[in-house]
């Protein structure tokens, strides 16, 4: 336990905790959004009559997203003679995506993905900040990353700016004229974009300000070479003396009457 303290100790101060909540926030709202049907609010003129009934048309207000948009119905709990209608949320048909989505639609859905994806990523590095210390160049890297974050957030507004769902004035209808897109708005999840990208921006401001704690260290022991030298030397001399020694005896007595012991560093004389 007393390891795993030292390891994760947050070697980057703990001021990290403010972008990694803020960051894990955005993410959150991000994925939210991604997966609502309340980001454009449309109003729709859907054809409903048929050979034995006059002229019938019902209008109802569509939240669209990105993934899903909202469909209306018939609600299976209705009591009543009159059918009652329901609004439920669901996936997107390819028949859907190709007349209800354009260039626009595309280039926004893949930026927000992207968006999603990436802001998955830093927040998982953040995470790692806990254990491991960032070098100012990591923590400026991550702080960028947020600022493009931002910026691929907002860009699902071009939506209502050049869309054909939201530019034409005549609408957009299907192949089959009987599903018509007449006008759109802004919805609740679109204001939300706005929060999401405030706080991609300040995970890159608190991420920008990061500073590793000043933490001490073990004294660095300089080893003496003077007296290493010196401990050399005299132990060079001694090997020398030695080695004199046992020349003289090697002299005195023959190279076969001399037995030489190194473990217990002593010579014998036969």
């Amino acid at each position: 336990m007393s390891s795993f303290k030292q390891i994760c100790s947050m070697p980057n101060g703990r001021y990290i905790l403010i972008p990694f909540v803020v960051a894990t926030m955005a993410f959150i709202l991000n994925f939210r959004i991604l997966a609502s049907c309340d980001m454009v609010t449309t109003k729709w003129s859907i054809d409903c009559s048929s050979s034995k009934s006059e002229r019938c048309v019902y209008v109802a207000n569509i939240g669209m997203g990105f993934l899903a948009k909202e469909t209306i119905v018939s609600d299976p709990n209705s009591v009543s003679n009159v059918r009652e209608m329901l609004k439920v949320c669901q996936w997107y048909t390819n028949d859907d995506r190709e007349w209800l989505w354009d260039k626009f639609w595309n280039v926004s859905f893949y930026s927000y993905i992207l968006c999603t994806i990436i802001g998955a990523v830093v927040c998982a590095l953040l995470t790692l900040g806990s254990c491991c210390l960032f070098q100012k160049m990591t923590s400026r890297a991550i702080s960028y990353i947020f600022g493009i974050l931002a910026i691929l957030s907002t860009l699902p507004f071009v939506i209502f700016w050049k869309s054909d769902i939201c530019s034409k004035r005549t609408g957009v209808c299907d192949d089959t004229q009987i599903y018509c897109v007449d006008t759109c708005e802004m919805g609740s999840g679109s204001w939300q974009l706005f929060a999401c990208s405030f706080m991609w921006i300040s995970a890159m401001v608190t991420t920008w300000s990061i500073k590793p704690e000043e933490r001490s260290h073990l004294p660095v022991v300089e080893k003496d070479t003077a007296s290493q030298s010196t401990d050399d030397d005299d132990d060079d001399d001694g090997d020398d003396e030695e080695e004199e020694s046992l020349s003289e005896l090697i002299l005195a007595y023959g190279h076969d009457e001399v037995i030489v012991t190194p473990k217990i560093n002593s010579t014998t004389v036969r």
